[in-house]
């Protein structure tokens, strides 16, 4: 009888032979498929439907092939792409048309400059929305050799605009929905005009969440929002394009606006409701324009290079004659008449003046500018606005005092109030909260309250808060994973405007309730004295007059 242990050194040696003939099988082949050119390894799986094998020996043998080799193998995948694309492949077979997207992205690889590659994928994309094909795709154009070829780059511009969206569509159509993944969708297809697809998905968020802001926006955007109602008292043609219109430049029946002509930067102020145009500037610097609170007078500076020479001027509107205020140091972004006009304040690089309307005195400085150079324009306190002063009666007179907010980099800074009299300044709102950025800050008629961005993760929101109060984390007035920023209160300080994205919402404080304004999207609006809403439409060639009403 054979030893037991004899059986198993046996059995190893046969089992060991076995491996090594399995191996020699194995090598023999490899051998024998790297002896056949790669472009007829692709041809024999893809004549036998095997896909996935063909895309595999593109994956394995791809990076070691020639030149022509290459050129081979990817004409034979677009020929089989082609024969097998269908307009109808979605609905009929989806595998087939995964397939197709995997043929092309195996072509792509081979030849990632090939602009005739990108423009098949790019139409097989239009047909057949996946995802993965569009990311894939546009992750190989980052290596593509496009030159400066408009029709090369609008190519692969459009792989990537289908690629986030597909993306986003994608994420949205998950289970179980998530309102933020379909809003994200919602609002793409709406900044590419695919509005069917955007109020598909908007419909879809509203079911889930009908008050979220974000998504009152998009369907404000998309006609789906009744506006508040209101009356017009005024469509007046403007004399130049691309109008501005500063907050607090509707006075005494009177506009002042600023806009663009024959390459300069001018300025008009017209009658309201008639339109009857009152004085032009022919050179403005459109942030520096204010309109006095009678209407008679208009402070404006000329346009100035950083750190060069601007002149500051004041025209009267009833005698029609201008004089030079003063001489400041760099631009000027921002000017304000005091409440009875005797003084103006003006930011410059010298700092924020106060100067007597008359020009008689040398003018006081409130707050200097924090340092020299060019730098100088990100730290200087700019926007001043007049606030009823200490112990103001109901008339608003008092101890004058300035607020002012200092300019950024990538966001308005510090907001100080000077109290004139005592010659000193303080923080409008001390912030302890970690990470908070103060933004556009925006005052109420008795300066009572200050409405400001605050800037918390990835979005900026809109904040009310009484100056001189301190705060840890002020909650913003309406939370929405979307941009909410203060454009400006009304006149009685109950009605705040909100500008969100592309349109602007009327923020009723009380009652937190919204309305949305009528008419197209605007940003270039305010308040007149007289509770008419002014707004400039068709890209700046028309000021628009409403009142609104419940």
């Amino acid at each position: 009888m054979m030893p037991l242990r004899s059986k198993f050194v046996r059995i190893y040696l046969v089992l060991a032979l076995i491996g090594l003939a399995v191996g020699a099988v194995l090598i023999y082949r490899a051998r024998a498929a790297s002896a056949v050119p790669l472009e007829t390894q692709v041809e024999r799986h893809l004549a036998a439907g095997r896909v996935a094998e063909a895309v595999e020996a593109v994956s394995r043998a791809g990076p070691g092939a020639t030149v022509e080799s290459k050129a081979a193998t990817a004409a034979v995948l677009l020929g089989w792409a082609a024969a097998h694309d269908s307009a109808t492949a979605p609905a009929t077979s989806p595998g087939l048309a995964a397939d197709v997207g995997e043929a092309y992205i195996a072509a792509l690889s081979l030849d990632v400059s090939n602009q005739n590659i990108y423009v098949e994928i790019a139409g097989f994309l239009d047909r057949h929305h996946i995802a993965s094909v569009a990311t894939r795709a546009a992750t190989h154009a980052e290596g593509a050799q496009i030159g400066e070829d408009p029709d090369f780059l609008g190519t692969v511009m459009h792989i990537r605009l289908l690629a986030d969206l597909y993306t986003a569509a994608e994420a949205a159509d998950r289970t179980p929905p998530d309102v933020d993944a379909i809003m994200h969708a919602a609002r793409l297809y709406l900044q590419e005009g695919l509005r069917d697809e955007a109020s598909r998905y908007v419909a879809e968020a509203r079911e889930l969440a009908p008050d979220r802001l974000d998504v009152l926006n998009v369907l404000a955007a998309l006609g789906m929002v009744e506006p508040v109602s209101a009356t017009g008292v005024a469509d007046i043609a403007l004399p130049f394009v691309g109008g501005f219109l500063n907050q607090g430049n509707a006075r005494a029946g009177r506009v002042l606006l600023t806009g663009h002509s024959d390459g300069r930067d001018v300025a008009c102020v017209v009658a309201v409701p008639g339109g009857r145009v009152v004085a032009t500037i022919d050179e403005c610097n459109y942030k520096s324009a204010a309109l006095s609170p009678t209407g008679r007078y208009v402070v404006y500076a000329d346009n100035a290079d950083l750190g060069e020479p601007c002149r500051v001027f004041v025209l009267d509107l009833e005698t029609n004659s201008t004089r030079t205020l003063a001489t400041v140091k760099g631009t000027v972004p921002g000017t304000a008449w005091s409440p009875d006009e005797t003084h103006i304040a003006v930011a410059s690089f010298d700092g924020l003046l106060l100067f007597g309307a008359d020009g008689s005195g040398a003018p006081t400085v409130v707050h200097p500018a924090d340092t020299e150079g060019e730098n100088i324009r990100w730290s200087l306190q700019a926007y001043p606005h007049w606030l009823p002063g200490a112990g103001a009666d109901a008339a608003g007179t008092g101890a004058p005092r300035l607020a002012s907010q200092k300019l950024g980099w990538e966001y308005l800074g510090e907001v100080l109030i000077h109290d004139l009299a005592a010659g000193t300044s303080s923080p409008a709102l001390t912030v302890s909260g970690a990470g908070h950025e103060i933004g556009l800050a925006r005052w109420s008629s008795d300066g009572s309250k200050m409405a400001y961005a605050r800037r918390s993760d990835a979005y900026w929101q809109t904040v009310i808060a009484a100056p001189g109060t301190t705060s840890g984390d002020p909650a913003p007035v309406l939370t929405a994973p979307i941009d909410v920023m203060p454009h400006e209160w009304s006149p009685d300080g109950t009605e705040l405007l909100l500008q969100v994205e592309n349109q602007i919402w009327l923020l009723e404080t009380a009652s937190a309730r919204l309305s949305l304004l009528p008419g197209e999207p605007f940003f270039h609006i305010t308040w007149g004295d007289d509770g008419v809403l002014y707004f400039l439409a068709d890209e700046g060639r028309r000021l628009v007059g409403v009142r609104l009403f419940d």
